[in-house]
């Protein structure tokens, strides 16, 4: 009796000795079931607790359209590539064109957005008369933090999705199914980290469209395009006689016509005064 009741206080006590050197005793069976289930229901994510970021700094794109006039296009523009490339900016695009009233040069330049303001003054202080300008500004921070935030929750659920496949994929299904995830994953997170690049870029390089014009010299002004009385008179005469001339290389070519016209002529009057005189 003495032996069954120091058993009944002892036992207890080395229940929870063991529970301390083995850590890992203490995780119920419900948790295990869960965690395994995870790679057994398709379409379902692991938990990822994220905080949401604060943005560090405010992300701004500015752009730009401007048309001037100018005196002397080849000379505005190269001064406009010397202005682009002293402040670390690059033209993106050039055309260069003509029609009957001007020359034109059409030019799309990217500046750091640091440099933009004094960048486009000097560019605008190029012009003899400024037509039109624009600037637009856009608050993306909102969006590039969300963006952000989105890719690095992509990456954690991708890391989770790698430790699945390496210890608790087993079968054949799991391990394909894991695997699908990880592809959607991937794709998910390069096409995010393509899409913060483009906005690093805009937000990096501001955006100038311009248009700088040269207009052409009319030779002829609309008084010299005023005729008066004798030009006129000399025009139409002209013109008359071009008829006659014309009227004339027309009776050349019918000639065989003509002919046989005076022809069919002469003989119906002969034929008249042989009747006459019988």
């Amino acid at each position: 009796m003495k032996n069954t009741f120091l058993s009944l206080l002892v036992m207890p006590i080395l229940i929870n000795c063991t529970e301390a050197y083995h850590p890992e005793m203490n995780r119920t069976a419900e948790a295990i079931t869960t965690e395994e289930a995870d790679i057994n229901i398709p379409g379902k994510l692991p938990n990822v607790l994220t905080s949401t970021a604060s943005p560090s700094a405010i992300k701004i794109v500015k752009n730009a359209n401007v048309r001037c006039k100018v005196s002397h296009l080849d000379s505005v523009t190269r001064q406009v590539q010397r202005i682009t490339s002293q402040n670390q900016g690059y033209i993106a695009e050039m055309l260069y064109s003509q029609n009957q009233y001007n020359l034109e040069n059409k030019l799309l330049i990217k500046v750091p957005s640091g440099k933009f303001d004094p960048v486009f003054e000097a560019l605008t202080e190029l012009a003899d008369v400024v037509e039109y300008k624009n600037i637009t500004t856009k608050d993306i921070t909102s969006e590039y933090v969300d963006l952000k935030t989105r890719l690095a929750t992509k990456k954690e659920v991708k890391l989770r999705y790698d430790q699945i496949l390496r210890s608790k994929a087993k079968t054949i299904d799991e391990v394909l199914n894991t695997e699908e995830k990880l592809r959607v994953l991937q794709e998910e997170i390069e096409s995010a980290e393509g899409r913060l690049r483009f906005m690093d870029e805009q937000i990096s390089y501001s955006r100038i469209d311009l248009l700088f014009y040269q207009p052409l010299e009319i030779e002829h002004s609309i008084e010299q395009d005023v005729k008066t009385y004798t030009d006129r008179a000399v025009e139409n005469l002209s013109i008359g006689w071009g008829w006659i001339k014309n009227f004339s290389l027309t009776i050349m070519v019918m000639w065989p016509i003509v002919l046989l016209g005076l022809l069919g002529y002469s003989w119906y009057r002969w034929r008249g005064k042989a009747r006459k005189k019988v």
